[in-house]
């Protein structure tokens, strides 16, 4: 008996030896794939998806991903960066425009771009390799991929400007961005055909609304084009994409019936998407969840009862872009005065001589009761008398916050308060905005806060919801470009090439949705909102006309990431920054902004960071050559 025993014995401890030296220990560590396990169409498909989800960035860092609020809203006026000056410093010269080639937000921004550029480049790698895929699906597969290739290289290009192109044939990444006689190489040949060919390949349809379609390669190539001022090329695109053109799920494009339907989580992927950047709330994964613009919500006040978001107060509204949210009697904007004087806010309320603690107003001057054992040293509080008999309906003891009242006199674009989060006006189900409540320290960053990338109280726990400290996880889409920021540039190029008519029915499009959206409290307008419809006679000549394009764009787009690209490409930076915007925004935000100046030449792009310089160099010389000025 011990004789079987010690024989099995030995069969066993054989056949273990024999594993460990072939199979036994060769597990394959969880979250790694290797060539084999890719190469088929659930592996491509994977990493497709994987593509896409660098648009929002990398996951552990800030301020990567497409939405470019810091990079084009920051940089172009619409915003400052907020908070207060010791929070992400390295954002401060970015709104500053004294930015170096070391700041640590640069490396974000350029990893995140070539991040996405990678992975599309590794889809185009294994596709041709998967068996299981037929030509149709390849098709379809290898036109989103060089889509996102186009994307990024197109944000690259709109940042850095001179960056060399990658595709999936490279192999020695050191690719330099000059020429043999040392001149910058421009890439936007390249990006157009990456477009060109998702524009000519994708169906109209897709399995998933989130995915590229056909019209979303178009608009973003005639982008290309009004980028490099081929206008013809793109007037004629732009006119098949306004006639034809159909979102992923096929509904043809048009204006949503609501301004505000582009930005609710639960009327996005609309008639007006052309192409997001997709979000998810409660999959597991907390950085899915909007996670470019998680530090861009009110600040303090409870993020389950009070507001949105956990935290940082980022991103906060430039008064000059509240300002031009002005109208005149007639409901046109104020192109060369919207900026003279302010919409009045409740910046300097503490100060005010004529709101005094104790003094009596009327209930509808008010908006909410504070609790008198723990008063706030930033609020006015006030007794209450009745409207009608003057007697003072409360005890000694209720105090009351006084309300901002809006002001009768100053008529109001609705856009501005479906864009900004201003004191006394709703702010979505969450009540009116309280002011200073959700504000960090408003002598820095302003009474204002962004609005756009929020959310609804009603979205908590289904859509919406913070996932640990400052963090909050949004099922709120980034809409990269929407069919309103198509009919402006198509506006643009009638401009340039076409109907000075035709450019006035766009503009005027986009106007009457604005005047059908106001925001309301309860059934009433929250604002004096006047807006109108521009006549004929406006659009006189070119001149005239280009600067109510320019400016019907700063409106509608507000906040969304596009502002310095525009001025940018329309040559007129430094022209707007420092004679419209630093002249006074310097002196309205001194701690922020003082001494800010725009160098023609120098600032319309970024600089490329040092790391990637230095990571460069091949045969003791670096193959990126910096940007001009830096």
């Amino acid at each position: 008996m011990k004789k079987k025993i010690l024989i099995i014995s030995s069969v066993i401890l054989s056949g273990v030896l024999n594993s460990c030296k072939d199979k036994f220990l060769e597990v394959a560590p969880q979250g790694v794939y290797d060539l084999a396990s890719l190469t088929n169409k659930k592996g491509v498909d994977g990493m497709l998806i994987n593509a896409y989800a660098t648009l929002d960035g990398r996951q552990d860092q800030q301020n990567g991903g497409a939405s470019n609020w810091l990079w084009g809203s920051i940089r172009g006026g619409d915003a400052y960066k907020g908070t207060e000056p010791t929070d992400m410093v390295d954002a401060n010269p970015v709104m500053r425009f004294e930015i170096l080639p070391s700041n640590g937000q640069l490396q974000n921004k350029w990893t995140g771009i070539w991040d996405g550029v990678g992975g599309a480049n590794e889809v185009l790698r294994v596709l041709p390799k998967a068996t299981d895929i037929s030509p149709a699906e390849a098709k379809q597969i290898e036109g989103e991929a060089r889509f996102i290739r186009g994307f990024m290289h197109f944000e690259g290009k709109k940042n850095f400007n001179n960056i060399p192109y990658i595709d999936e044939k490279v192999t020695d990444f050191k690719v330099p961005n000059t020429d043999a006689s040392g001149n910058y190489i421009n890439i936007w040949p390249q990006i157009e055909t990456d477009l060109k060919w998702a524009y000519d390949n994708l169906e109209e349809v897709r399995p998933q609304v989130g995915r590229a379609n056909k019209w979303a390669a178009a608009s973003y190539l005639a982008k290309a084009y009004m980028f490099q001022n081929k206008f013809n090329e793109a007037k004629a695109l732009f006119d098949l994409i306004i006639a034809n053109g159909k979102t992923s799920k096929g509904t043809k494009y048009g204006l949503a019936p609501n301004y505000h339907n582009n930005f609710r989580v639960t009327t996005e992927h609309n008639e007006e998407t052309i192409f997001t950047i997709e979000a998810s709330y409660g999959d597991g994964a907390n950085t899915n969840g909007n996670y470019d613009n998680t530090l861009n919500y009110p600040h303090g006040g409870s993020a389950t009862t009070e507001k949105p978001g956990a935290c940082c107060g980022f991103f906060q509204p430039s008064q000059n872009l509240v300002n031009s949210f002005k109208t005149d009697a007639t409901g046109l904007p104020m192109l060369d005065t919207y900026n003279n004087t302010d919409v009045t806010s409740d910046e300097v309320v503490p100060s005010s001589s004529q709101w005094q603690t104790g003094a009596k107003y009327k209930k509808n001057d008010y908006v909410s009761r504070f609790d008198p054992a723990s008063p706030r040293t930033d609020r006015v509080y006030v007794s209450l008398i009745d409207d009608n008999t003057g007697a003072d309906p409360l005890t000694s003891s209720t105090q009351w916050e006084l309300r901002w009242v809006e002001p009768s006199d100053i008529n109001l674009d609705p856009r501005l308060d479906w864009t900004v989060g201003r004191r006394g006006i709703p702010y979505y189900d969450w009540g009116v905005h309280p002011g200073r409540n959700w504000i960090r320290l408003v002598s820095y960053g302003g009474p204002y806060s962004p609005k756009k990338n929020t959310y609804y109280k009603a979205d908590i726990g289904t859509l919406a919801g913070t996932v640990g400290w400052g963090f909050a996880n949004n099922a709120l889409n980034f809409t990269a470009m929407r069919f309103a920021d198509v009919l402006l540039m198509a506006a643009e190029a009638e401009i340039e090439v076409g109907s000075l008519v035709k450019a006035g029915e766009y503009i005027n499009m986009v106007r009457s949705r604005a005047a059908a959206s106001p925001v309301l409290e309860g059934t009433s307008p929250a604002a004096n909102y006047v807006i109108s419809t521009y006549p004929a006679t406006a659009f006189s000549d070119k001149v005239a006309a280009r600067k109510i394009v320019r400016f019907e764009r700063k409106l509608e787009l507000g906040m969304e990431g596009h502002r310095i690209y525009d001025l940018v490409r329309w040559g007129i930076a430094d022209v707007v920054l420092n004679n419209e915007y630093f002249p006074k925004e310097t002196v309205r935000r001194a701690s922020a902004l003082a001494g800010s100046a725009f160098v023609k030449g120098k600032h319309e792009y970024l600089p490329i960071p040092e790391f990637a310089v230095t990571r460069s160099v091949a045969d003791g010389k670096a193959t990126l050559k910096q940007n001009p000025g830096y």
